[in-house]
């Protein structure tokens, strides 16, 4: 699931430029009644959402200069998943994400940036509906310090994806993920529902 973001620091358009890629899809979740129509006080939204992409899709990473240059550019990782896999006790997990997003200028030029770290050692502590919990390997550092990493994917060092970045966990520092799996049946649906 991707929608690519760039980001323009000159030239006649200043700011985040969006490669949109269809259209986006919310899941819920809920149930059907006894005469086969959807309970509607049962539908209770997941917090995330997601759009098909081209299954040729080669997306890169192009960093540029004050120009609009591309100076850099690198094809990004594409995690496989079967949209099953749970997270297990004795696996490590981490998530990578653009944070601290900073907004400053030089030269009268307007520049935006943020860190991309990777966490490591996480640990699965806990399920809850349709979300996990991770122990992070110290304590939290707040919500704004994440910021920027909704939608990262969780996985372990084989690159298993388990579940999707999303808010602060329940346990004191921990962080939530939407479970993967929730998205398997509105993906299926979809993907039959497609013509080709």
């Amino acid at each position: 699931f991707w929608i690519g973001f760039s980001i323009l620091t000159s030239g006649p358009v200043i700011g985040v430029h969006c490669n949109r890629i269809g259209p986006m899809q919310f899941v819920a979740r809920g149930s059907i009644d006894k005469e086969g129509s959807i309970d509607t006080k049962s539908v209770k939204e997941i917090d995330l959402a997601y759009a098909e992409v081209p299954s040729d899709l080669r997306p890169l990473l192009q960093l540029s200069n004050d120009r609009g240059e591309i100076i850099v550019e690198a094809p990004r990782c594409i995690l496989k998943t079967d949209l099953r896999s749970e997270p297990q006790p004795d696996r490590e997990y981490g998530f990578a994400g653009n944070i601290a997003p900073t907004h400053e200028t030089h030269f009268g030029k307007r520049y935006l940036g943020t860190k991309v770290p990777c966490y490591r050692n996480l640990k699965f502590v806990a399920e809850e509906g349709d979300y996990y919990d991770f122990q992070l390997p110290s304590k939290h550092p707040g919500d704004e310090f994440f910021e920027g990493t909704s939608g990262s994917p969780i996985c372990d060092v084989d690159g298993t994806v388990v579940g999707l970045v999303c808010c602060r966990g329940k346990l004191p520092d921990t962080i939530r993920g939407v479970k993967i799996s929730c998205f398997r049946v509105p993906i299926e649906i979809e993907s039959a529902a497609s013509p080709g």
